[in-house]
C-alpha cells in the first residue's frame, strides 16, 4: 500500500539551482533548433554549405530514411526543457529512438539490387577490398558511403541491426524477425494492454452464454407451462367422459382433434414436435352437440365449478397471458333426460389465422332472440365482460363433451360444500344484453361547462327553451407563420471569434480561455475561465474595449454565469435569426404547462423556448424604449391567450392609450369592455377592477375559500363560473400624466390583493422613469421585463441592476420573474399584424362579441357624474377652470378678511396646487382687488368688506 501511495504521486523534477534550469533550457533549445536545421537540410534541400554538409551526414547515417530524423532532436529539446518543471515521460521516446532503428534495420535486410540483396552486395564489394569481407565494421562503412552517395539503404543506423541478424538468421529472416521487433516496441509506445482486450472478449463471451442460457431456461419454461395446460385440459374432458356408462353418448366429429395445433404459434408447434404422443394427442376442446332451442323447453341446465386461479403465464394463443382468456369451467354430473331429439353436431369452425385476428372488421355484437340458460348463466358469472375481439370467437370449449340420455334430478350442493374459489349458484333468466361501446372524448377536449341559473316561477310542466351560448372555436395555428430555416454559425467562425475574445482580454492582462461557446438566435455566448487570481472585475470593465475589438455594437458581461464558475460574453450575431410565435407554441414546453395563463416569450441563449405564467408571476411590468419591442410582447401575449383560454377561463381588460396599437382586438369575445383608449375610462376601468377584486373576495369569505381555484371547485347549482381577470396596459407614463393619483392608487390595490381573486396586471411603458414607475408600483409588481433603454438609470429602474442599456433591440429583452435572482435573456416572438388581423378575424367569424353591459353603465354613470371627466385626480379637479367662480369668492373672502394675501397662503388653506393658486391671485389682481407685486411680500388687499358685499350682490365675481 506504501507503494502504491507512492507510486500514485506526481513526479516532480529534482531541485535545480537557476544556473541549472538556465542550461537545461538552452541545451533544449540547441536540440530543438538542430532539429529545425536538419529538416530544412533533407526535406526542404536548403542551399549552402552547412546544409550540404548536414544533408550528405544524415543520408550516410539514415539512408532514404533521413526524413525521420530530426524528429529525435526536437523531440529531445521538448524533453529536456520539461525536465525542469517535471520528470519528463522518456519511456514514449526510448522505445521511439527503438522503434527508428528496427525500421532502418528492415530497410536494409529487404533491400533490393541487381545482383540481389543489399547484404549479398556489401560482402561481394567488401572481398575486393579486403580479406575479411564479413567484418562488422567494413559493413558499417560501406553502409555509411552508399547512403551519404546516394541516399540507397538504410545508412549507418539501420546496419547496426541489420548486420547482426543477417550473420544468424540470413537476410529474410531477420527481417521478420526486426518486423516483429518493431511491432512489439510500437505496442509498447502506444500502451496497448493485451489483457484488457482479452478480458472485454472473454467478457464478451460470456454475455454470449449467459444469454442464451436464458433463451433455453425460457424456452424450458414455455414447454413445461404447455404441458401442464395440456394435461388439465385433458383431465377437464376426462372427467364427464368417464361416466359414458351411465348414459352417455359421445360423438366426435372427424378431424376434430386437429384445431388445437392449428391454433398454437409457430414456435410452441415446433416444441410440440418433440412431446410425447400422448400429449400432443389431447382431445379438443371445442366437441360434442349443441341441443336446439326446442330441447331447451324440458331440459335442465347442469351447473358448473369454475376452475381454481392458477398463478399468472401465457397461454398457447397468440401468446396472452391466461387470466386474461374465457375461464374453462368443470362441469360436474349432468343430469340425465330423455327427451332429446334428433342431434346436432357442432362442426368444428376453421382456425382464425393471425391476420384475421387483428385486421378483420369487429361487428357489433348483437342480442338473441331467445335467452336460454346458458347465456343467462355466463351473464351471472361475467356482469363486466367488455366487447373486444375475443367475443367472435366459438363458445364450444366451454360446452360439455357429451349429452346426457335422460334427465337426472341431483340436489343442490350446499355452502359447505361448495369449493371456496367458487360463487354460489344463482338462479337467473336474464336476457342477453349488447354491450354498448361507448366512444370516449380525448383527454384534452374542450368540455363545455354551462351552469345556468334556475327559472323562477315557472309553471309546472312547460318546457322552457333557453339558448345556449356556442362553443368557443380555438383558431389554428395554420393562421401564424411557420418558422423559416436558420443558417448557423461555421465552428471555423467561432473558433476565430474565440481567439480574437482571448487576444482582446490577453493584450489587458487577462489571461482567459473560452471554455464553451452557447448559440442563440440574436447573441452568441462566449463562456470564459479565469486564469487564478484574476478579479472579475478587470473582464466587467473591459465592456466596450470587447465590443471595439469584435466589431459589434455593445456586449454584455454576465460574471459569473449562474450556477458555473465561468463567465458569459455576449456577442450579437452578424445575422438575427427571426423567433415566430408559432415554434414557441408548438414547443414541448408550452404543450406541457397546465395552467391557462401561460403566454410564450421567446427563445433564450441556448434557443430553448421560454414561457411565462401570467398566474405565477403575479404581476408583470414591461419596459422599453420606443421600438425595442414592448407592442409585439404584448400582442404575443394576448395571442397567447386567446390559443389558450376560452371567454369563460379569461377575460381580458385592454388599456390602449396609443390608440393604434390594440384597437384591432375590438370585437373577440374575450373582453369585459371594449379596448379603452380615453385616460380617465381607463382610471375608471381600474376603478371597477378594484371593486370587482373585493366583491370576489367577500364570495370568497361566504365559501370559505381562499383563492379562485377553491371557489370554483365548490360551485353549486345556479353559481356562475369565476373566470380569471387579466387587465393589459399597453403606456403606463399616459396614464400617469393625465390622471396619476388614482391610477397609482388603483395599480397598487390591485397588485398587493389580486393575485388570490384571479386579476392580474401586465403594465408596459417606454419611460421607465422614476415619476412613471414609482417605488410603490416597483414595490408591489415582483416580475420584470426589460428592453433596451437609453441608459443605466432607466436599466436600475425597472431591473434594480445595469444591463439593459447593454440590449440589441428588435425583442432583446431581460426576464426577471418573481423568486429569480438573475434575468434571463431572452429573443422575443415576433408577430406580424397580418397574422394578428388573421387570428382575430377568425376569432369574430366564429364567436360574438361578449360585452359585460354592467361594467358600461358603471363607466357611462362615472363620466356623467363628474361632468363628462369621470374619475379626474382631486389635484386637478382643484385646478380645474371651471370652478374658478366659486374659488375666487374664497380667495376674495380671505384677502378682504386677513388684508393680505400670498400664492403659497392659498395653497395651504385651499389644496390647490402652485400654479392655480398663482392664476387666482393674478385675478383678484386684474379686477383691482389686491395690489400688484412687490417682490416676496403678501399682496395687500384694496377693498372693503362693503365694496365686497355690493359686488357679491350685483354678481361681478360671476364673469
Amino acid at each position: 500500500m506504501a507503494q502504491k501511495s507512492k507510486n500514485n504521486k506526481p513526479r516532480k523534477a529534482p531541485a535545480y539551482s537557476a544556473d541549472s534550469m538556465a542550461l537545461h533550457l538552452v541545451g533544449g533549445l540547441v536540440l530543438i533548433a538542430l532539429g529545425v536545421m536538419i529538416f530544412l537540410a533533407v526535406a526542404v534541400n536548403m542551399s549552402g554549405d552547412v546544409f550540404a554538409g548536414m544533408r550528405q551526414v544524415c543520408h550516410g547515417l539514415a539512408g532514404g530514411f533521413a526524413f525521420l530524423l530530426p524528429v529525435l532532436p526536437i523531440w529531445g529539446g521538448i524533453l529536456v526543457i520539461m525536465s525542469t518543471q517535471r520528470k519528463p515521460p522518456l519511456r514514449a521516446y526510448v522505445l521511439f529512438i527503438v522503434l527508428f532503428f528496427l525500421v532502418l534495420a528492415v530497410g536494409t535486410l529487404f533491400v533490393r539490387t541487381n545482383p540481389g540483396s543489399l547484404m549479398d552486395f556489401f560482402y561481394a564489394d567488401n572481398q575486393s577490398r579486403s580479406t575479411t569481407p564479413g567484418a562488422y565494421d567494413l559493413y558499417l562503412a560501406r553502409a555509411y558511403e552508399l547512403g551519404a552517395q546516394r541516399s540507397a539503404g538504410a545508412g549507418l543506423f539501420g546496419m547496426l541491426l541489420a548486420w547482426p541478424l543477417w550473420k544468424l538468421l540470413g537476410a529474410v529472416g531477420g527481417g521478420i524477425v526486426a518486423v516483429l521487433l518493431a511491432a512489439v516496441a510500437f505496442l509498447f509506445m502506444i500502451r496497448l494492454d493485451f489483457r484488457k482486450i482479452f478480458g472485454q472478449m472473454r467478457a464478451k463471451q460470456d454475455q454470449r452464454r449467459m444469454a442464451q442460457e436464458q433463451e433455453a431456461e425460457y424456452q424450458r419454461q414455455q414447454e413445461m407451462i404447455w404441458q401442464r395446460q395440456q394435461q388439465e385440459m385433458a383431465a377437464q374432458r376426462a372427467l364427464p367422459q368417464a361416466q359414458q356408462g351411465d348414459g352417455w353418448e359421445v360423438y366426435v366429429p372427424q378431424g376434430a382433434y386437429q384445431q388445437p395445433v392449428q391454433q398454437m404459434p409457430i414456435q410452441q408447434q415446433r416444441q410440440m414436435r418433440q412431446q410425447p404422443q400422448q400429449t400432443r394427442n389431447a382431445p379438443p376442446v371445442q366437441v360434442g352437440f349443441q341441443p336446439t332451442e326446442e330441447e331447451y323447453a324440458g331440459y335442465e341446465q347442469p351447473s358448473y365449478k369454475t376452475a381454481p386461479e392458477e398463478k399468472e403465464h401465457k397461454s398457447r394463443i397468440f401468446g396472452r397471458k391466461k387470466q386474461e382468456e374465457e375461464p374453462a369451467y368443470v362441469p360436474e354430473e349432468p343430469r340425465r333426460s330423455g327427451i332429446f331429439g334428433t342431434r346436432h353436431p357442432v362442426e368444428p369452425e376453421p382456425a382464425q389465422t393471425y391476420e384475421e385476428e387483428y385486421f378483420e372488421e369487429e361487428p357489433v355484437p348483437q342480442p338473441a332472440k331467445k335467452p336460454s340458460r346458458a347465456v343467462a348463466w355466463q351473464e351471472d358469472t361475467q356482469p363486466q365482460r367488455t366487447a373486444t375481439w375475443r367475443d367472435e370467437e366459438p363458445e364450444e370449449e366451454y360446452q360439455p363433451a357429451a349429452r346426457p340420455v335422460k334427465q337426472k334430478q341431483q340436489p343442490k350442493p350446499s355452502w359447505a360444500e361448495t369449493p371456496p374459489w367458487e360463487d354460489a349458484p344463482v338462479e337467473a333468466d336474464a336476457a342477453v344484453v349488447a354491450p354498448k361501446l361507448q366512444q370516449e372524448p380525448p383527454k384534452d377536449a374542450w368540455k363545455p361547462e354551462l351552469k345556468l341559473p334556475p327559472r323562477k316561477n315557472a309553471p309546472m310542466g312547460e318546457q322552457v327553451e333557453m339558448e345556449l351560448p356556442p362553443p368557443y372555436v380555438y383558431p389554428g395555428m395554420n393562421l401564424l407563420k411557420q418558422a423559416e430555416p436558420q443558417v448557423g454559425i461555421s465552428p471555423e467562425e467561432d473558433a476565430i471569434r474565440a481567439q480574437r475574445l482571448e487576444e482582446t482580454l490577453q493584450s489587458f492582462k487577462v489571461p482567459a480561455k473560452v471554455r464553451h461557446v452557447t448559440h442563440g438566435p440574436a447573441i452568441s455566448r462566449f463562456e470564459l475561465e479565469l486564469a487564478a487570481g484574476i478579479k472579475v472585475t478587470k473582464v466587467t470593465d473591459l465592456g466596450k474595449n470587447i465590443a471595439m475589438d469584435m466589431a459589434v455594437k455593445s456586449v454584455r458581461i454576465e460574471a459569473p454565469i449562474p450556477g458555473t464558475s465561468l463567465i458569459g460574453v455576449e456577442v450579437p450575431n452578424s445575422k438575427v435569426a427571426t423567433v415566430t410565435l408559432r415554434e414557441v407554441m408548438e414547443s414541448q414546453t408550452m404543450q406541457e404547462a397546465k395552467s391557462p395563463l401561460v403566454v410564450a416569450l421567446g427563445k433564450d441563449i441556448a434557443g430553448t423556448p421560454i414561457v411565462c405564467d401570467l398566474a405565477r408571476m403575479p404581476h408583470l411590468l414591461i419596459a422599453g424604449a420606443t421600438g425595442s419591442g414592448k407592442s409585439v410582447c404584448i400582442n404575443t401575449m394576448i395571442n397567447s391567450l386567446l390559443y389558450r383560454c376560452s371567454p369563460k377561463e379569461v377575460r381580458m381588460i385592454l388599456v390602449d392609450p396609443k390608440v393604434v396599437e390594440l384597437q384591432c382586438y375590438n370585437g373577440i369575445p374575450h373582453l369585459l369592455i371594449p379596448v379603452v383608449s380615453d385616460p380617465h375610462k381607463a382610471s375608471g376601468a381600474l376603478a371597477w377592477a378594484v371593486a370587482e377584486m373585493m366583491d370576489r373576495y367577500k364570495k370568497f369569505q361566504v365559501k370559505g375559500v381562499r383563492a379562485i381555484d377553491g371557489y370554483n371547485a365548490k360551485l353549486e347549482d345556479g353559481e356562475d363560473f369565476m373566470p380569471r381577470i387579466v387587465i393589459i396596459i399597453d403606456e403606463l407614463a399616459d396614464l400617469m400624466m393625465t390622471c396619476k393619483r388614482d391610477v397609482e392608487d388603483h395599480i397598487c390595490r390591485l397588485a398587493q390583493l389580486a393575485r388570490a381573486a384571479g386579476i392580474h396586471l401586465v403594465v408596459a411603458t417606454q419611460r421607465p422613469s422614476v415619476d412613471v414607475i414609482t417605488g410603490l408600483i416597483k414595490a408591489n409588481i415582483p416580475s420584470r421585463i426589460a428592453f433596451k433603454v437609453s441608459s443605466f438609470i432607466d436599466s436600475r429602474t425597472i431591473l434594480d441592476r445595469v444591463g439593459a442599456e447593454q440590449l440589441l433591440g428588435w425583442g432583446d429583452m431581460l426576464y426577471l420573474p418573481t423568486g429569480a435572482f438573475t434575468p434571463t435573456r431572452v429573443q422575443g416572438c415576433f408577430m406580424s399584424d397580418n397574422e394578428v388581423n388573421r387570428v382575430t378575424d377568425f376569432i369574430r367569424e366564429n364567436c360574438e362579441a361578449d360585452y359585460d353591459p354592467n361594467i358600461i353603465d358603471q363607466l357611462d354613470q362615472m363620466e356623467h357624474e363628474n361632468g363628462g371627466f369621470p374619475m379626474v385626480d382631486s389635484m386637478e379637479s382643484a385646478d380645474d377652470p371651471n370652478s374658478d367662480a366659486s374659488l375666487l369668492q374664497q380667495c376674495i373672502e380671505m384677502a378682504v378678511q386677513d388684508g393680505q394675501v400670498s400664492t403659497s397662503l392659498l395653497q395651504r388653506r385651499l389644496k390647490v396646487g402652485y400654479a392655480r393658486a398663482g392664476r387666482l391671485v393674478d385675478e383678484m389682481e386684474k379686477r383691482g382687488i389686491v395690489s400688484a407685486k412687490d417682490g416676496a411680500k403678501p399682496r395687500m388687499c384694496l377693498i372693503t368688506r362693503e365694496e365686497f358685499e355690493r359686488m357679491k350682490e350685483n354678481n361681478e365675481l360671476d364673469d
